[in-house]
């Protein structure tokens, strides 16, 4: 439907293809349709990387079992409403209450209400991070 579109069926030459891919991006105007893609590409990149938040995972008196993440911004306060109650913390290997198996260190949220015990705290057995659909999310 593209090359009917594009008139395309009886000319061999190169530069149809590029003009018709061109023409689906139809936004940029100066005919530089792959300059455009990678601007647009680069331009949301440094978006998310600019706005200092850092997607991290939620931890329940020291565990990971439901699978949380949330936003931290660059001065340490939790965006969100559903996590704000708890505190960013900052595990590293060596400290008490961290288990040995970390061998680096993660920063991370800690909901610790109504705790009855805190086992050590073990990395999160998935990753966090930015995601097209949300914010921050679980991303596997």
């Amino acid at each position: 439907m593209l090359i009917a579109c594009g008139g395309g069926d009886d000319t061999d030459t190169g530069s149809e293809p590029v003009a018709t891919t061109g023409g689906d991006e139809a936004a940029d105007p100066g005919g530089d349709g792959d300059d455009g893609a990678a601007t647009s590409g680069e331009d949301e990149a440094p978006d998310e990387e600019d706005d200092g938040m850092s997607c991290v995972p939620v931890s329940r008196c020291h565990s990971f079992a439901n699978q949380d993440c949330t936003l931290v911004d660059g001065d340490g306060a939790i965006q969100g409403e559903q996590f704000s109650s708890g505190s960013v913390e900052r595990a590293c290997p060596g400290e008490r209450g961290v288990a040995a198996s970390v061998t680096e260190c993660f920063d991370y949220v800690e909901i610790s209400d109504g705790c009855r015990r805190r086992p050590e705290l073990r990395n999160a057995e998935w990753p966090c991070g930015r995601t097209d659909t949300a914010r921050c999310g679980v991303v596997m």
